[in-house]
């Protein structure tokens, strides 16, 4: 069995091999059978599969979607799929699912493929690994997964992608001229207008779309002295920081990040500090900062 193993593992590239390329090393489908029942590899699509169980979903769909999209014409990842294969984060995406796009229908789509059809594909070569797959260009896959869920999980890998340098606002904006007239474009172009790569994180930009849908202006990565925060509001001295994993830090981080606070605090700033489960009430973030800046006033 572990001489087995070895072989499909010898086989994998990026932990992938194909059913072909096991036939011609001798083993059959009754050996890759017998090795997916114990665990030591998985089926992704049809004759193809992945050596070791991926680390994490992401992973596991990366590695779903270069199987899938391998060897298809004129196909590409597409939507989420096409934003997982870059390494760009994901808001609120079901990943059970692989996305691609093409110009014309297929007759058998696997039930884990979603297939979409487009009058003209644009691809581009995204390398992974030692592999190359095809996808739609990050801007396309960015409107994509804004018309279908909605601008907050459009605007999430935006930022993301805008901060590494793959995308551009002028990219946005081509993209969503060709989708003009479909349901859902002109709020989903005006979410991604607050787009801005300063934005390190998907909760410090989900805390951006907060702000802005209260009304209030600001701006992301500020210095107040040694301190980088990542918004402080344009017409208050309020400072906004989320922190998203705040209570899995150990002691010794939190008193670092609470002298931190207080070093800020002393220089003039309300603080208001958000967590993920604050983003979904817009209600009680709008009462955060109002406390914020009330209480900045009474000391004044």
């Amino acid at each position: 069995m572990d001489d087995l193993l070895t072989t499909m593992r010898a086989l994998a590239a990026d932990g992938l091999f194909s059913a072909a390329d096991a036939r011609a090393c001798g083993l059959d489908r009754r050996l890759l059978a017998e090795a997916a029942a114990r665990g030591e590899i998985e089926r992704l699509a049809r004759g193809q599969y992945l050596v070791s169980p991926a680390p994490d979903l992401r992973e596991l769909h990366r590695s779903r979607s270069i199987a899938v999209v391998d060897g298809l014409e004129r196909t590409g990842l597409s939507h989420d799929s096409g934003l997982v294969v870059r390494g760009l984060p994901t808001f609120a995406a079901d990943l059970s699912r692989v996305h691609v796009t093409s110009t014309r229908r297929r007759k058998r789509v696997p039930p884990h493929v979603h297939h979409w059809v487009r009058r003209s594909v644009v691809l581009d070569e995204v390398v992974v690994g030692s592999t190359t797959v095809p996808a739609l260009p990050v801007a396309d896959c960015v409107v994509q997964v804004g018309l279908l869920r909605g601008g907050e999980a459009a605007l999430v890998p935006a930022d993301a992608a805008i901060r590494e340098g793959s995308l551009t606002v002028d990219d946005l904006s081509a993209a969503l001229d060709l989708v003009v007239g479909h349901r859902g474009v002109r709020s989903l172009r005006q979410m991604l207008a607050w787009a801005d790569g300063r934005h390190e994180t998907p909760g410090e930009t989900r805390t951006g779309v907060c702000l802005h849908r209260l009304g209030l202006a600001y701006t992301p990565q500020v210095w107040i002295g040694q301190d980088r925060v990542d918004a402080l509001l344009d017409d208050e001295p309020v400072v906004v920081e989320f922190d998203g994993a705040l209570k899995y830090m150990d002691q010794d981080a939190l008193v670092a990040e609470k002298i931190r606070e207080d070093r800020i605090r002393s220089r003039g700033y309300g603080f208001v500090r958000l967590m993920w489960a604050d983003l979904y009430d817009l209600g009680l973030v709008a009462a955060r900062v109002r406390r914020a800046i009330d209480a900045l006033h009474r000391r004044s």
